[in-house]
């Protein structure tokens, strides 16, 4: 689960696929103050994060855990 998260909305974006490349299947595309709910992998545990700016007032803020939690 995330601690933090804080993007510019609807322009900067965190997108997450469910496995090990940006062409597996997406499972969300998280933006702005809300804080993403649980992530879960289906296919092989693995998880793909691409980030996606348009560089403007960067704002950056993502946490995740140094040890995901592997169901």
């Amino acid at each position: 689960n995330f601690s933090a998260f804080n993007t510019q909305s609807g322009n900067d974006n965190l997108i997450a696929y469910n496995g090990s490349t940006p062409a597996s299947p997406q499972i969300g595309v998280y933006s702005g103050t809300t804080i993403p709910g649980t992530i879960v992998s289906t296919i092989g545990g693995c998880i793909t994060f691409v980030f996606s700016s348009n560089n403007s007032n960067n704002n950056l803020i993502f946490t995740i855990p140094a040890s995901p939690t592997r169901v």
